[in-house]
């Protein structure tokens, strides 16, 4: 049962961190009006459910007890109590709310059963959870006056996001909150990356959508080089668009180097290779053609069966230079006074 009481101020257990601007604020106006609401307290161990700010507030201007209303409570109870009551201040729900759920997990009894908070409530979402584990997820968001997806969003930022980066975002961020969790859930692979790309998320003010296409783009990044540009870049283009543009980059970079005359002769064989295999398929179609398409040939016009000659004609020829290069024979004729003459 909830009862109102005059206790020490340094009898009160406030362990969460506060903004010094709006304790100042909050200073100026007690100082002015006294303490217009009660802080919430824990009756077992005294600690500081709601007013963390009030109570840093009184103790700036010197007073020695504080109006609170005692609140009975166990561990669990305790901690639903603080996450309600960080519900109420949007402006710090997240900050003050991420870490009080994971405790609520760790004293439910599915904490052995999934790895973190995150999973149990990415899959209570996702109803692939079994009921009695939906039901609690469902019936904790109920009572801390928040959703489901919400929650999962949140707890998932806090695995996912670089350690500095999450206490960045605690304190109200130097960008919105979305832009965290779109870095922290596109980038959980490549931490590395994701204070880069925060910088570029403030600088160029990027949207949801474009961060991710950056944040693809990061992913296929194979070095330093390629990571500058795509983050030089602009955000308008396509990821594929911003991994090519780093690869170009990259190559003209490179010093140009004179190729050897055995790496001329490499390439040269390749390349001959594969004009091979390449030959090798034509023939194929050719054949195929020839054994069960040649009567629809009919249906070319002469302007198509000519360009079409051309081509052959084109073909044999630069075939027969082959030929002549690879050490083959060539069939001749030639006439000498007026007589034939036949060679190979």
């Amino acid at each position: 049962m909830k009862r109102y009481i005059n206790l020490p101020i340094t009898e009160l257990v406030s362990d969460v961190p506060v903004d010094p601007v709006h304790t100042r604020e909050l200073a100026d106006s007690i100082m002015g009006k006294g303490q217009l609401a009660p802080v919430i307290i824990r009756e077992e161990t005294k600690e500081v459910i709601d007013g963390f700010h009030r109570i840093a507030a009184m103790k700036e201007l010197g007073f020695n007890e504080v109006e609170c209303v005692l609140t009975p409570c166990d561990d669990e109870g305790f901690w639903d109590f603080r996450i309600i009551q960080a519900s109420l201040h949007k402006n710090v729900t997240f900050a003050r709310a991420i870490d009080w759920m994971d405790k609520v997990f760790g004293l439910s009894p599915w904490a052995n059963r999934y790895k973190n908070a995150h999973i149990l409530f990415e899959r209570a979402e996702a109803k692939s959870a079994p009921q009695e584990v939906q039901e609690w997820a469902e019936r904790k968001a109920k009572v801390w006056g928040l959703a489901v997806g919400t929650i999962r969003q949140w707890l998932e930022t806090k695995e996912k996001l670089r350690p500095e980066l999450l206490e960045e975002a605690k304190k109200g961020g130097k960008a919105p909150f979305t832009d965290y969790r779109e870095i922290a859930r596109n980038l959980p692979s490549r931490p590395e990356l994701q204070e880069p790309l925060l910088r570029k998320t403030i600088q160029e003010d990027l949207t949801p959508t474009q961060i991710r296409t950056v944040a693809q783009a990061l992913k296929r990044a194979e070095d330093v080089e390629e990571v500058q540009s795509i983050l030089r870049q602009p955000a308008s283009r396509t990821a594929e668009q911003m991994v090519r543009e780093a690869k170009v980059e990259k190559l003209l970079k490179e010093p140009t180097v004179t190729p050897t005359l055995t790496e001329k002769r490499r390439e040269l064989a390749g390349r001959l290779l594969e004009m091979y295999l390449d030959l090798q398929q034509q023939i194929y179609v050719i054949r195929q053609l020839r054994e069960q398409e040649r009567p629809q040939l009919d249906v070319l016009k002469p302007s198509q069966r000519d360009e079409l000659l051309q081509v052959v004609r084109d073909l044999k020829a630069e075939l027969q230079w082959l030929e002549d290069s690879l050490g083959g024979t060539v069939e001749s004729r030639v006439i000498v006074e007026g007589k034939m003459i036949e060679g190979k």
